[in-house]
């Protein structure tokens, strides 16, 4: 069962993600050329707001790992309550140690897909 659930995970995980796509979208209407700074401003963009993205998503995980911790190292007298928190924070952990994971696999992607994809090199023809 749990092996059913990884590989369901993982198969969820291995979608491409189009990272160039909102990028490029503007200049294929267009039918404009690119210069090669156009490009390297482009991806210069997309990789800063795909790592602040990663960065919010992180910080709001960590604060509520936060919050979750110090609502339960405060003690809670309803044990049944205490549960669900700790159980909470272990889900918690466990959603911020993939996000760290897969955030850096997709910066990785994403600059791969900058270095080799084929729309660009149409475009700066």
């Amino acid at each position: 069962m749990e092996r059913a659930a990884r590989l369901r995970e993982e198969s969820v995980m291995d979608l491409e993600i189009d990272f160039l796509a909102p990028y490029l979208e503007r200049w294929q209407q267009s039918g404009a050329l690119l210069t090669k700074r156009q490009v390297q401003e482009m991806r210069e963009e997309s990789m800063r707001e795909i790592k602040a993205d990663l960065e919010a998503k992180l910080s709001g995980l960590r604060a509520e790992l936060r919050e979750l911790n110090r609502e339960i190292e405060a003690g809670i007298p309803d044990k049944s309550e205490e549960n669900s928190k700790r159980f909470l924070a272990h889900l918690t952990e466990v959603r911020l140690g993939r996000q760290e994971r897969y955030g850096e696999e997709n910066l990785n992607k994403a600059a791969r897909q900058w270095a080799q994809d084929q729309r660009i090199k149409k475009l700066t023809q």
